[in-house]
C-alpha cells in the first residue's frame, strides 16, 4: 500500500516579537512538494488593544519569485488574547507563495511564529 513522505517541524517564521502595527514577509517555495501545511502563532502580551489581532495574508507567485499576486488567495485574523497563545493552520498545494503577518494592534507587540509540515512523495 502506498504511503506519503512527510516532513514535519519545518520553520517558516522562528519566534520573534512583532511590533505594533508592524508586517513581516516570508516565501515559501514548494513547487517540488504535493503540499504544505502550515501553523501560525499569535500570542498577546500583557496588554491588547480593543482592535487586536495577528492578519494572516498569503499570495502566489506564478512566474518563479518576482510577480505575486496583489490579492491575496487566502486571508483571516487569528485574535490576540492577553498573555494566551493561539494557533491557526491551512493548507496550500503545490506552488510557491508569500506569508504577510500584520500585527493589527497599533499599540502593543505581539509574538508570532510558523511551523510547516510537507508531502513530499508517496510511495
Amino acid at each position: 500500500m502506498s504511503a506519503p513522505t512527510v516532513t514535519s517541524n519545518q520553520t517558516l517564521r522562528a519566534s520573534q516579537s512583532l511590533g505594533a502595527g508592524a508586517t513581516i514577509n516570508d516565501n515559501l517555495d514548494i513547487r517540488t512538494k504535493f503540499e504544505a501545511r502550515i501553523q501560525v502563532k499569535n500570542t498577546g502580551g500583557g496588554t491588547v488593544a480593543a482592535t487586536n489581532g495577528l492578519q494572516v495574508d498569503v499570495f502566489r507567485y506564478v512566474d518563479g519569485g518576482t510577480r505575486k499576486d496583489t490579492v491575496p488567495i487566502l486571508t483571516f485574523v487569528i485574535p490576540t488574547t492577553t498573555s494566551t497563545e493561539k494557533e491557526q493552520s491551512f493548507a496550500l498545494p503545490t506552488g510557491h507563495y508569500n506569508v504577510k503577518l500584520t500585527n493589527l494592534d497599533a499599540s502593543n507587540a505581539i509574538t508570532v511564529d510558523a511551523l510547516y509540515e510537507t508531502t513530499d512523495a508517496i510511495t
